[in-house]
């Protein structure tokens, strides 16, 4: 008896692939350097008058910290988990459970994850040298810092640390839970951010800065990422 021919086994399309690949690469550029734009927009905000948004932001954190203390333990804990020791804890518990649960790809989203913490972190320390501006003084910091204020390193950190572990986490789930990670990840960005308000040791405007510097800072590396994923497609295509 004749054996039935077997069905060809599914190929991709990798000329469509190919194009997905370059769409990813020019999106992630684009959004790399608009966020840059308007990060350079936020540093024209920093002169000696301090401005109405700045102002208000610290009368507004000022306030909850004095009229709401029962929120205070939050703001702290917030801060805490947002400096670099709190988010290296935190990447070695991922990788542990990317190591485990992901394991065909815990090794590069491990490696985005700790990249985007690295490269925010020096980027700090350079544009923090750079404005040198000093910590606001308008009301009683609930601490002292010695270091510059501009941009903010808790910002940067946290906006390029959760974002980089919304990519790493969100694939294989459902459009909802997709979504339910990326907004439970970006509120931790965002409480961890305004502590630093409350407690009075970052202009609003370095919250801003920090936020959208981590955030091109993780765009660039996806743009860096699609770069080499459309190399590769275009070499497999020819």
């Amino acid at each position: 008896m004749q054996q039935a021919p077997t069905k060809p086994r599914w190929q991709p399309d990798l000329s469509e692939t190919t194009f997905n690949g370059l769409r990813a690469l020019l999106i992630s550029s684009a959004a790399t350097l608009g966020l840059i734009a308007i990060f350079w927009w936020l540093t024209s905000l920093i002169n000696p008058e301090i401005s109405q948004f700045d102002r208000a932001g610290l009368a507004g954190g000022f306030w909850l910290r004095t009229q709401l203390p029962y929120l205070n333990p939050i703001f702290h804990l917030a801060t805490w988990i947002g400096t670099l020791y709190g988010l290296a804890l935190q990447t070695l518990i991922v990788g542990y459970w990317l190591y485990r649960r992901k394991p065909a790809a815990w090794r590069s989203r491990l490696s985005l994850i700790i990249l985007a913490l690295l490269g925010a972190a020096i980027w700090m320390t350079l544009l923090k040298q750079g404005f040198a501006r000093p910590r606001p003084s308008i009301f009683e910091p609930a601490y002292q810092i010695s270091t510059y204020s501009f941009p903010s390193g808790h910002a940067m950190a946290a906006a390029a640390w959760y974002g980089s572990m919304a990519i790493a986490l969100s694939y294989g789930h459902t459009q909802s839970r997709r979504w339910g990670i990326i907004i439970g990840l970006a509120a931790m960005a965002v409480l961890i951010g305004t502590s630093r308000v409350v407690f009075a040791v970052h202009y609003p405007t370095d919250i801003s800065a920090g936020w959208i510097g981590g955030i091109a800072w993780l765009a660039c590396l996806r743009a860096v990422w699609h770069g080499i994923s459309w190399q590769r497609q275009r070499r497999q295509s020819n």
